[in-house]
């Protein structure tokens, strides 16, 4: 590592989940040019290039910004946040639930829909983007992961967090 950051999560943990170290993470992640890609796009790109789990790949992107000391909410088109919940239901219940849910609210409007995987929608108050993630975790439990990109400023970053985490609750007492 270049800097004494210590990640929260042991270097054991990190290895058996991803396959590599915390200094060999930094390493490989200060090669590549981040200043024009948001969290949300880093994640990304360690899930379809390392393979890594959304939620490792949240993990690791939010140690390597904060040792390199790099906003989060970074993003040439505004900022982005990222919300996750597990759910204690099947897979197939909790994207159909989310699906209505989004469209019964009138909230967003679906461009991609890929069947119990993922839902890449414009949202209609202010022209963001999300991208809702779902991966089986266990029989009956479902990751459910919302990026939502594009929000003009930080306060609009807060607004939407504490939005998403409320209406996850009620999602997960809706099923």
């Amino acid at each position: 590592m270049t800097t004494n950051h210590q990640p929260k999560i042991s270097i054991e943990a990190v290895l058996q989940a991803s396959g590599r170290t915390w200094n060999q993470w930094f390493s490989e992640l200060q090669k590549i040019e981040i200043e024009h890609l948001s969290h949300n796009q880093l994640c990304s790109k360690l899930e379809a290039e390392y393979q890594v789990d959304a939620w490792w790949a949240h993990l690791i992107a939010q140690e390597f910004e904060r040792a390199m000391n790099i906003d989060p909410n970074r993003n040439s088109n505004g900022f982005d946040l990222s919300v996750t919940k597990t759910f204690s239901y099947p897979i197939k219940e909790v994207y159909s639930f989310t699906k209505e849910w989004l469209e019964s609210q009138n909230r967003a409007r679906c461009r991609k829909d890929v069947a119990n995987k993922s839902l890449n929608c414009d949202w209609l108050t202010d022209n963001s983007e999300i991208e809702i993630k779902f991966k089986k975790k266990s029989a009956g439990k479902t990751q459910l992961v919302i990026r939502h990109h594009q929000l003009e400023n930080e306060g609009d970053v807060d607004v939407m967090r504490n939005f998403w985490k409320e209406n996850l609750e009620f999602m997960v007492e809706s099923l």
